[in-house]
């Protein structure tokens, strides 16, 4: 199995948030990945490929998965300006019909118009 690198998916990541559709707009990392798999599925096919499958090894849970991959290249190339422009954000999401009213992180992109 080879394992990927951050920089094999780089331009794909910076291509996808830069569609004209997505600039200025807040992405999850779900949302990149739906479109890795439409606009680029022989690269998410590679990405797939690199890790092992969750219910062969369900004691490592969700920690090595391809969303989180993409993830962690997300948030390196965000700290490293590598895709220039690129942006975190936590927003904190609380469920206004849920007892508990504990706020959720969630992590989302955007890709500022420079």
């Amino acid at each position: 199995m080879k394992y990927m690198q951050y920089d094999e998916i780089r331009l794909t990541l910076q291509k996808v948030i830069s569609f004209p559709e997505n600039l200025e707009k807040y992405l999850t990392t779900e949302q990149i990945c739906g479109l890795i798999k439409l606009h680029y599925p022989s690269v998410w096919q590679n990405i797939n490929n690199s890790f092992p499958d969750i219910s062969d090894f369900p004691q490592i849970l969700n920690q090595y998965t391809p969303s989180n991959f993409v993830a962690n290249a997300l948030k390196y190339y965000s700290s490293n300006n590598a895709i220039p422009g690129l942006e975190q954000v936590e927003l904190n999401i609380a469920n206004i019909n849920s007892i508990d009213k504990t706020p959720n992180t969630s992590t989302v992109w955007r890709l500022r118009n420079i």
